[in-house]
């Protein structure tokens, strides 16, 4: 599942557009690279004009049962070259990488869902952001290391998880990140299904 920032009430960050379009725009092109192999089918959390209640996204995802979940967001960056942030959610890292056996026909407390894949998820980000920033992109753009921070966007989500944000200094630079975060996401659900 691909879950774009914004929705029709929040526009998100002003970069030269907005954020909710532009998230959006990256979203549908990246549906279409992932498409090319087939084997992949892509999940938005949002269709445009659409408004979207708090947690309805995560509850959208546990219901589809999504293999891997990518929040999409954008922000303005004033240097040429675009920047990559890679976060997972982490409240407490003591608390949160503990051992946990989660009860399959218990409820789960919304800001507990991410633990029973906490270890799937930090494995999935280092091995997308391994994708981003190898040989091949190396020139195209700066990735930062994975953070884990209480990112509101992964909060309830059950499945691997991680939430990407762009620093662009114009629109259309997301086109060019496309390609990259497609191969990031190949190379996290080819580890996620094998």
């Amino acid at each position: 599942m691909v879950a774009p920032a914004g929705d029709a009430f929040d526009a998100g960050r002003a970069i030269v557009g907005y954020e909710r379009g532009i998230t959006m725009q990256c979203a549908e092109r990246l549906q279409k690279e992932l498409a090319r192999e087939g084997t992949l089918q892509v999940v938005f959390s949002r269709t445009p004009g659409e408004t979207i209640l708090p947690f309805q996204t995560a509850s959208f995802a546990n219901r589809l049962g999504v293999d891997f979940f990518l929040s999409l967001h954008v922000y303005r960056e004033e240097v040429p070259k675009p920047k990559v942030f890679i976060y997972h959610l982490v409240y407490n890292r003591l608390v949160d990488f503990a051992q946990k056996q989660l009860d399959p026909f218990a409820f789960v407390p919304v800001h507990q869902a991410h633990f029973g894949n906490i270890e799937r998820t930090l494995a999935a980000a280092e091995l997308f952001r391994g994708e981003v920033q190898s040989e091949k992109f190396s020139g195209l753009l700066d990735c930062s290391p994975v953070y884990g921070i209480p990112i509101k966007p992964l909060v309830g989500v059950i499945s691997p998880a991680i939430a990407i944000e762009l620093g662009l200094a114009y629109d259309e630079a997301w086109e060019s990140l496309v390609e990259p975060i497609a191969c990031g996401v190949r190379a996290v659900m080819k580890s996620l299904s094998g």
